[in-house]
């Protein structure tokens, strides 16, 4: 029996992770040879310097320190993870920038391997614990199959969700480390939560120790990285008040760290958002300002709303059937109402710009796949209770495989270039840079002056092109130039145009469109850098 067991969950997780690979190629194969970007990169490039590399006793504390790390309860942002890992990378990878895209893409197999495995585990244990006697129509066989379909469709359907690939296809998202932190903490922490008993046995307390150092290693990762996981905190402490209640003091010291580390970046960020009164985008975060957003949102309906009246409503049904409320319709309850804060506690983070489409909506936009998650569990539990085994058998499986299924079809059937796109700029944009420093070195203009012509107003891009200049040892005099150009400065840069270098920027989309048209500002030396902001 147990060889039968294990022989069919090797099977599961072997095409389990056939799966995930497909997904994870569908979505992220173009990244996998993507060069450096004008957006987020230049961080990396100042913290490799002209030699392009970092010694690793250069981390902690001189590039550490340098960051908003060395500014706990000054900066309005605190993300010790997020920089601690960054500049890790920056150790190992260096100048190779596809090293990078790579190691997103491992995350993203991690990521979605974990959430269909777990989607997988999540229905065989509901179908098995929840099935009443006689058992349902269905064998082990068939219905380890339906888990993995099901759970294969819905991690595929989730997969194709804009805001994913705007964070496993970035160099600076601090989302790729909470979704890597928030699956290191959620599958110990169901664990913790089953083994925190009153039972002491020597086994268990060495799986607990093992448990809680990976839970407490995701919570600060994740809540280190981005601030609004700081939500994380809520059930955090639920678990080490019932580690303690179960005396189980190792481990509830070794959560207490996390909890601890999570409360210090908390408050790092209240007193700076106190002193300055507005986030890091110039937002008030006044108590007033933001409960108004909260409260306006609030009563404006959304997909979460009805998530959680529909919870509400099949926990009532469920207790007219057992003439009681179940222990499962309780737990139904308590993890909707957290989806629901959860969803709300995105809505205060950006106050109110929720959800937009890109990373920013992880993992508030979750809330609309898990709410429903919730329902579907609900609807399988109230039918059990109706003793409706036939109903489940070849209506409810079905139904809600063919469900997802039709609502994803229309995901898989956009345009899927957009990354394709995006890696062949950066190579273009990465190539240009290489071309410049090449040009300025061999042909000894180390001291001619660059002009950058620009007409974008996002000082970012300027900042980047400065960083990468010294990056790849560019160091000659440079005057920035806002299209269109003045008078004034048409008569200075005339005068010397021919000894400057003319750096301009051209649309993706239109290599002959932009700036770079610009008749009037004549230079000899011309050099266009792809550009087109925010690539995803």
């Amino acid at each position: 029996m147990v060889r039968k067991y294990s022989v069919a969950g090797v099977v599961t997780t072997v095409f389990a992770l056939i799966i995930t690979l497909m997904i994870v190629l569908y979505n992220f194969a173009p990244m996998w040879s993507a060069k450096w970007w004008i957006i987020d990169d230049h961080e990396i490039a100042l913290f490799l310097g002209e030699d392009q590399k970092i010694n690793f006793t250069e981390i902690v504390p001189t590039l550490l320190s340098s960051t908003e790390v060395g500014s706990p309860f000054v900066s309005v942002r605190f993300r010790p993870s997020y920089y601690t890992l960054r500049l890790v990378e920056a150790y190992l990878f260096g100048k190779n920038a596809e090293y990078y895209y790579r190691l997103k893409i491992a995350f993203a197999f991690g990521f979605f391997f974990l959430l269909l495995m777990t989607i997988c585990f999540s229905i065989k244990k509901l179908t098995t614990a929840l099935t009443p006697n006689p058992p349902l129509p269905l064998s082990s066989s068939s219905n380890s199959l339906f888990a993995l379909l099901i759970a294969s469709v819905a991690t595929a359907s989730i997969a194709v969700e804009e805001y994913w690939r705007d964070i496993f296809a970035r160099n600076g998202a601090g989302e790729v480390y909470c979704a890597v932190g928030l699956w290191l903490y959620l599958v110990p922490y169901f664990f913790l939560w089953k083994n925190s008993s009153n039972s002491s046995s020597s086994s268990s307390n060495q799986w607990s120790w093992m448990w809680a150092l990976l839970s407490t290693l995701g919570l600060l990762i994740a809540c280190g990285s981005k601030e609004n996981f700081l939500i994380l905190l809520l059930p955090s402490i639920l678990l080490l008040y019932r580690l303690l209640r179960a005396r189980k003091l190792g481990s509830a010291l070794i959560h207490l760290i996390g909890v601890a580390g999570s409360l210090f970046i908390a408050l790092s960020v209240f007193i700076a958002l106190t002193k300055t009164g507005s986030d890091v985008y110039g937002r008030s975060v006044t108590f007033s300002d933001r409960l108004t957003v909260l409260v306006k949102w609030v009563f404006h309906f959304k997909p979460i709303h009805l998530n959680l009246l529909l919870t509400l409503l099949l926990a009532f049904l469920s207790s007219l059937s057992l003439k009681k409320l179940s222990r499962f319709s309780k737990f139904c309850v308590i993890a909707q109402l957290f989806n629901f804060a959860l969803f709300f506690s995105q809505v205060i983070f950006y106050n109110g710009l929720f959800p937009v489409n890109y990373r920013y909506d992880f993992p508030g936009k979750l809330t609309y796949t898990i709410g429903l998650w919730i329902n579907l569990a609900q609807v399988y539990y109230l039918l059990l209770s109706f003793n409706k085994r036939w109903l489940i058998t070849y209506f409810f499986f079905p139904g809600v495989l063919t469900g997802l299924l039709l609502t994803s079809s229309l995901k898989f059937a956009r345009d899927n270039n957009t990354l394709a796109h995006f890696s062949l700029r950066t190579n273009i944009f990465t190539s240009s840079l290489e071309q410049l420093a090449n040009k300025v070195k061999e042909a000894k203009m180390t001291t001619t002056p660059i002009i950058l012509l620009r007409d974008s107003q996002k000082q970012e891009e300027v900042i980047s092109l400065f960083r990468f200049f010294n990056y790849y040892g560019i160091h000659n005099p440079i005057k920035v130039i806002n299209y269109p150009v003045s008078d004034e400065d048409l008569l200075t840069i005339e005068a010397t145009r021919e000894n400057c270098i003319k750096l301009y920027f051209v649309d993706h989309n239109a290599l002959k469109s932009g700036v770079g048209d610009d008749k009037s500002f004549k230079c000899v030396n011309q050099f266009p850098i792809i550009l087109n902001g925010d690539p995803l």
